[in-house]
């Protein structure tokens, strides 16, 4: 059995990831809203997401709670656990006659619960740039400056950003979290709209009418440091 856990809630609205005797309390994923336009008219669909467990403590299962032909978008997918990760694996359709432009989903990792991995001033939050590892801190001071959302490829105090991915080590830095998208174009740490944790945002683009497109991703959580999550990162995305 992987060590890391995959599971549900009896109501099947929320999944909940844990590794048994390593944290604290299980982390919370969510992919709360999708944007686009439609017509050359922005739109937003917040989403509740309904979780269906496959696996026990492996694999489960997500689609929108409502409708397609309501709610003008198909989304699914699922979570499978690893070991020390989460294969985040899922599908948009769009089902109107219309394309949707430029749509992007949120996706979050919710680590409130989780206070070995608070990190309010962003000094265990790294991004992976052109020099190496570096922190939020580093990179922009989201305290003080209101800033908090660091695009990839841009520069920030000279730094170019160039891994899609955000990490965090915890408290000891003996542990080593980090969220991964194949199409993440920007991340957050503790982004004030949401619950604390890691903030990305995954670029859809241009989605043609009954077009479907595949997002992947990975949920990195291993007893080890920035070194072993880079080596990772890099097998599986480069």
């Amino acid at each position: 059995m992987s060590k890391t856990r995959v599971y549900t809630d009896e109501t099947g609205k929320s999944v909940f990831i844990s590794m048994p005797k390593t944290l604290d309390e299980p982390l919370v994923w969510t992919v709360p809203e999708f944007q686009g336009a439609a017509e050359g008219k922005p739109f937003a669909v917040r989403q509740i997401l309904h979780w269906t467990q496959l696996e026990p403590d492996a694999k489960a299962k997500f689609r929108l709670d409502r409708p397609p032909d309501q709610v003008g978008l198909e989304f699914k997918g699922r979570l499978a656990a690893l070991d020390n990760a989460v294969q985040i694996s899922a599908t948009v359709r769009n089902p109107t006659d219309q394309p949707i432009q430029s749509g992007h989903h949120s996706v979050h990792l919710d680590t409130s619960a989780c206070k070995q991995f608070d990190d309010p001033t962003g000094e265990r939050t790294f991004f992976y740039a052109e020099t190496g590892w570096v922190s939020v801190a580093k990179l922009i001071d989201p305290i003080h400056s209101r800033k908090y959302t660091v695009r990839i490829g841009a520069s920030y105090r000279k730094t170019t950003v160039m891994w899609k991915l955000i990490a965090r080590l915890n408290e000891s830095r003996t542990l080593a979290l980090a969220l991964a998208l194949d199409k993440g174009y920007a991340f957050a740490s503790d982004h004030p709209d949401w619950p604390a944790g890691l903030l990305g945002g995954y670029r859809w683009g241009a989605i043609s009418a009954r077009e479907s497109r595949e997002m992947n991703g990975k949920i990195y959580l291993i007893a080890g440091g920035l070194n072993d999550l880079r080596l990772l990162y890099a097998n599986d995305f480069k």
